[in-house]
């Protein structure tokens, strides 16, 4: 255990090469790997509640637009996610309107800060995004029976484990090597192997909010991060 927590952190401040998004985890795979591969297996609980909404199409609301908007964006799809699912609050909200409402109560609780000085400030607070996805779900109209948990990931399993059990995962990206500091929803997961049976690699099926459709993480390319694990009790 010890020494997977040190090889995260070594991970996390270590530099490594930028890479690409990845809309294809076998074609990755084979990739890095340089063999076939085949899915393991996958777990995809959300297929049919996922939200994809991107930072793009909110930039320019409102009086003055908005910018290092990855926390509200990925609340919005949570926000999205849970009442498609379960059917709480109104359906009839459309995208925009949900991200003003949540960049909203992220600005008046001083938790999303709608600027980008010097290209470094501004932004979610990544240690009150719990609190802030908490205050958001109760403005909604979701009840406190869909628990919010704060939770590390020092091994894949962590993330398996949750996915598995109905959860939806609140990420929150710490110097990755293609999103760098960024926020995501993760809606599930897939598990390759390669050819020769000597390798597996594990990917995370995101709404990243760059596009309005499903990306995924290698999980080997995940940095010392932590996670909301969001889920309804008794699931």
């Amino acid at each position: 255990m010890w020494k997977t927590i040190m090889g995260k952190l070594l991970k996390c401040f270590g530099k490594k090469p930028q890479t690409a998004v990845i809309n294809d985890p076998a074609a990755d795979a084979e990739k890095k790997l340089g063999q076939p591969v085949s899915v393991l297996r996958e777990c995809d609980l959300w297929k049919e509640n996922a939200s994809y909404c991107t930072t793009g199409q909110f930039r320019d609301l409102g009086t003055k637009g908005f910018k290092r908007h990855c926390g509200p964006t990925a609340v919005t799809n949570a926000v999205r996610a849970i009442r498609s699912r379960y059917g709480y609050g109104d359906r009839g909200m459309q995208p925009e309107e949900d991200f003003l409402k949540v960049a909203r109560i992220g600005t008046r609780s001083l938790i999303y800060h709608n600027t980008d000085l010097l290209h470094r400030f501004g932004g979610t607070y990544d240690s009150l995004s719990g609190i802030f996805v908490r205050l958001c779900f109760w403005r909604f109209g979701i009840p406190r029976t869909v628990k919010i948990r704060q939770k590390v990931a020092f091994t894949k399993d962590f993330w398996i484990r949750s996915l598995e059990k109905g959860s939806l995962l609140y990420l929150h990206l710490l110097r990755h090597s293609c999103y760098s500091s960024h926020h995501v929803i993760c809606y599930g997961y897939a598990e390759v192997e390669s050819e020769d049976h000597l390798y597996k690699k594990l990917y995370l099926k995101i709404a990243d909010g760059w596009i309005r459709q499903p990306r995924y993480l290698d999980a080997d390319d995940i940095r010392f991060c932590h996670y909301l694990e969001v889920r309804q009790k008794g699931n």
